[in-house]
């Protein structure tokens, strides 16, 4: 599977970005492909919450359902995605570092599960799009929870 993966630094405790990144509703502010999060299943974030997304990244819109798969607050959470254009598991990772958090996402992925060589023909060109999008991703986890941690809203 290609795996891609980051880190920020975020100025906030770590069960802040914690709670944040567990807030599924809030992904499209900082996932600008993401046009919606619908369907979450009710009550706190956990191990088999589920949701629907919608998303536009390239020339087709994907709807993609997500199942949390791990949930240990306040240190790691991971989602695993599926449709029929990809599989892919996103770790998230939070660890406390000096007055802050070091947040680190990773995913590991396949193009076209069903049609795996065709897939392995996409993977490259997905893997460089998330390298892309990933400094987006976590730059804005990183603005929004700075701003309302400092702000005093959470």
């Amino acid at each position: 599977m290609p795996h891609e993966e980051i880190s920020v630094f975020i100025e906030a405790p770590p069960e802040i970005v914690f709670d944040f990144v567990s807030d599924l509703k809030r992904i499209p502010e900082y996932v600008d492909f993401v046009q919606e999060i619908s369907d979450i299943t009710p009550g706190r974030t956990r191990v088999g919450t589920t949701y629907m997304e919608r998303a536009k990244m390239g020339p087709g819109e994907q709807k993609q359902q997500w199942s949390c798969i791990e949930f240990n607050r306040p240190k790691s959470q991971a989602y695993e995605g599926k449709s029929s254009q990809m599989h892919i598991v996103l770790h998230k990772q939070i660890l406390p570092e000096g007055n802050g958090t070091r947040y680190k996402q990773w995913v590991d992925f396949n193009m076209f599960p069903t049609f795996r060589l065709f897939g392995r023909l996409l993977d490259p060109f997905v893997a460089r799009t998330m390298r892309k999008q990933f400094p987006k991703i976590t730059g804005g986890i990183k603005q929004i929870i700075e701003r309302e941690f400092k702000s005093g809203r959470m």
